[in-house]
């Protein structure tokens, strides 16, 4: 109890005082000796029985003494009267030299309550109770420290001997009657006790794992609480007054439980502490043993696999995967971690169908080795890495025999993933270089029309007025003729590299006077177009000609992607907001649609890659090669019900002078 509690009780209130009964009263319930002094007077003027009985003072004397005389500050020559009325709040510890009758000075420790102006209360502890306190709490100290000591020293290599020794030493610290060990039982769903000292009878042999699940943090039980579980229950049968219990382990992993129950009334002071220290020691001990054990099967395990290795006559330059007898792996070569995406390490000890996906011949021919029949000839399969994506391999299964005992298998696998795409890019070199042959021809055949038609269009705009309301419509055809003119120039930049004039295009004009030009076809399509352009925005560095092919092709795609059901097609262009060396401008270009499919999504940038039967392949590949040209970026974001493209252009650097 603290003694300085009901002090606030004599705080001065804005009642009435109290009266020297009502005080005398409020005095006697303290704990210590009380003494109600006056420095203005040098009177105590009440005292309790505590004090009366520590002094050997009557009350009659003490009311009489000299406060200064009888209670002496420890520390210092002044008086007892000068330290309270230094004192800096209403409430204070002083450690005072109390006199006594016949026995001397006792040292004592005072709490001190400020009352009125020099009025003080003085509440005096014994300070040898303090000192036994601290006492105590060394001889606990030590105790903790000889039982984590106790751990360390046990010698004895069975694991039985050294839990027996730690219930027994559980027992003598606590004063239990009764202790126990309850630890897994392999693969069965309960935990068993191993190990008691004390009644056997009076705990259970087993404990479910719902109880566990209760007891997976420690608990004290004691009676008249309610039994959380049938183990509680038991331990107020056999009459138990407590049982406490802490897990070995913590959870999930936990390894079992250790409990202590005894007959005392009460259980003993600091008795989680120690068992939770036991605990810990006793899931040591068990935990050491354990692996003690595994590093045995370890050890023949490594062996094993050595015998296995042995087998081996050659290294080979192909993925090799070593197996034992019931098909798990246990080691894996760098070429078939790379091949099948998967680490050794992480897919040691699975199954071998979890990391050989294929078709359903390769069990049979797995299952065959485990007889010791090896294959007369590589499986030639498709196999799936780690990724899901699908390659082709060669496949030999070889058993590893030894006393007349498959002891493992070895798997050898070649990977012709590489050879494959030599042979499509083959493939791909020879379209691309017919392509070019064809896109040559095609263009020499179309300039000349055209240039004869643009021709034809600036001798008809000579010869009219300039005021002629044709004008405009001859202006828009001679446009047409120079995009169709850039557009040939775009598709032999597939096959050749091709040279950009860059300037500073305003972004904000280029894309309305493209959005113009598709009005017509944007309201026949029953499509919306929307433009939204950041304030401030900064021209770009970029051919206008090409730029201006980049958004006819996205926006021609997105009308129809939507189709006849119409939709919405936005543009939108701001400063990038990552940080990067020179500011550049985004532009994206999003439709309603019904979205690009993740299998073509990875695809729709290459050359000759369509999805329309009257497509060639060429649009979005003059895209990126455009962008790429403008040191600019291309990405695509898309879910069912919408397509974003998202270009990243690099804006024009101020020059000298010019504001930023």
């Amino acid at each position: 109890m603290n003694p300085s509690a009901p002090l606030k009780k004599l705080f001065v209130a804005k009642r009435s005082a109290f009266s020297d009964a009502e005080v005398q009263g409020l005095l006697e319930s303290l704990p210590g000796a009380a003494f109600l002094v006056d420095t203005s007077l040098h009177k105590v003027l009440l005292a309790n029985a505590h004090a009366v009985e520590v002094t050997a003072f009557t009350r009659l004397e003490l009311a009489a003494a000299d406060p200064d005389a009888l209670l002496l500050p420890s520390e210092n020559d002044q008086t007892l009267a000068a330290c309270l009325n230094k004192l800096p709040g209403r409430a204070h510890t002083l450690g005072l030299l109390l006199t006594r009758r016949s026995a001397g000075r006792l040292e004592v420790q005072a709490s001190v309550a400020l009352l009125s102006p020099h009025r003080f209360l003085l509440i005096c502890v014994p300070a040898h109770l303090e000192k036994e306190k601290t006492a105590a709490a060394n001889r606990r100290a030590q105790t903790w420290e000889a039982m984590r000591a106790f751990a360390l020293a046990l010698p004895q290599p069975d694991l039985d001997a050294i839990l027996s020794i730690a219930l027994q030493t559980t027992q003598k610290i606590t004063g239990a009657s009764c202790s126990a060990i309850y630890q897994g039982a392999g693969e069965k769903p309960v935990f068993q006790r191993t190990n008691i000292a004390g009644n056997p009878g009076s705990l259970p042999e087993n404990i479910s794992p719902s109880e566990m699940a209760v007891l997976s943090h420690p608990v004290l039980w004691t009676q008249g609480k309610k039994a959380l579980t049938g183990l509680h229950t038991q331990s107020r049968r056999s009459g138990f007054s407590y049982l406490a219990s802490a897990p070995l382990g913590q959870s999930p992993a936990l390894a079992g439980l250790l409990l202590i129950a005894g007959q005392q009334v009460d259980p003993p002071e600091n008795l989680m502490e120690i068992l939770q220290t036991f605990a810990a020691l006793v899931a040591y001990i068990i935990e050491r043993q354990s692996l003690i054990t595994q590093q045995s099967l370890t050890l023949h395990e490594q062996t094993t696999a050595l015998q296995i290795k042995s087998a081996i006559m050659s290294t080979v330059e192909d993925g090799l995967l070593v197996l034992n007898a019931d098909l798990n792996l246990l080691d894996m070569n760098p070429a078939a971690e790379q091949s099948l995406g998967y680490l050794a390490a992480e897919v040691y000890g699975q199954p071998v169908e979890n990391i050989l996906i294929g078709p359903t011949g390769l069990v049979p021919a797995l299952a065959d080795a485990q007889q010791g029949r090896r294959t007369e000839t590589p499986l030639s399969i498709q196999l799936y890495r780690r990724s899901g994506q699908a390659f082709l391999g060669n496949l030999s299964i070889v058993p590893v025999i030894a006393e007349d005992t498959v002891q493992g298998i070895v798997c050898l696998l070649q990977d012709l993933s590489e050879q494959e795409e030599i042979k499509t890019q083959q493939q791909h070199l020879e379209q691309r270089a017919l392509l070019g042959e064809f896109t040559a021809s095609f263009a020499h055949e179309l300039r000349n029309p055209i240039n004869n038609i643009s021709t034809g269009l600036q001798l008809l705009a000579l010869t009219l007025p300039a005021e002629a309301p044709s004008q405009a419509n001859i202006q828009r055809l001679q446009q047409d003729c120079d995009r169709l003119a850039e557009l040939i120039k775009a598709s032999l930049s597939i096959v050749r590299p091709m040279e950009y004039n860059l300037d500073a295009v305003d972004v904000e004009q280029m894309l309305q006077a493209i959005l113009a030009r598709w009005e017509s076809r944007l309201q026949q399509a029953h499509i919306k177009p929307i433009l939204q352009t950041a304030r401030g925005l900064p021209p770009i560095a970029g051919d206008q000609r090409s730029l201006e092919q980049v958004f006819n092709n996205l926006i021609g795609n997105a009308i129809q992607a939507m189709g006849q059901a119409g939709g919405t097609l936005a543009l939108k262009a701001r400063l990038d907001p990552a940080p990067n060396a020179q500011p550049q401008v985004e532009i994206s270009v999003s439709d309603t649609g019904p979205g690009i499919p993740p299998e073509v999504r990875d695809h729709i940038f290459e050359a000759f890659f369509t999805t329309k039967q009257s497509g060639t392949g060429l649009g979005l590949a003059i895209v990126k090669r455009i962008i790429t040209a403008h040191k600019g970026a291309i990405q695509v974001t898309t879910i069912p019900g919408g397509t974003i493209f998202h270009i990243h252009l690099p804006a024009t650097t101020p020059s000298r002078g010019e504001p930023t």
